[in-house]
């Protein structure tokens, strides 16, 4: 299963760090609208993913189902997960 590490900070302004981002070569690809709904599983997390681009056309919907397990630590996150992409998105 594929890993994921996450770091979780604040921020006290977003403009100052998108700066940050520019000055070390990073580019915008991409706002998401995106809406996660949960599931109730026994073990690990179940959701199901629904994305839909600002800058691109209509047709960037998509929608992902995606299993996850996660260490809870205090900042960092380490999360081992799963993504099965779905074909008929219902997004609106």
């Amino acid at each position: 299963m594929p890993r994921n590490l996450e770091y979780k900070a604040r921020v006290g302004e977003l403009k100052s760090l998108e700066e940050v981002f520019v000055d070390h070569g990073a580019t915008l690809a991409d706002i998401l609208d995106q809406v996660d709904t949960y599931f109730c599983v026994r073990k690990g997390r179940l959701k199901l993913r629904e994305a839909r681009g600002k800058k691109r056309e209509v047709n960037s919907r998509k929608q992902e189902l995606i299993f996850f397990t996660r260490e809870m630590e205090p900042q960092r996150q380490v999360c081992k997960a799963g993504m099965i992409s779905l074909s008929c998105p219902t997004f609106h």
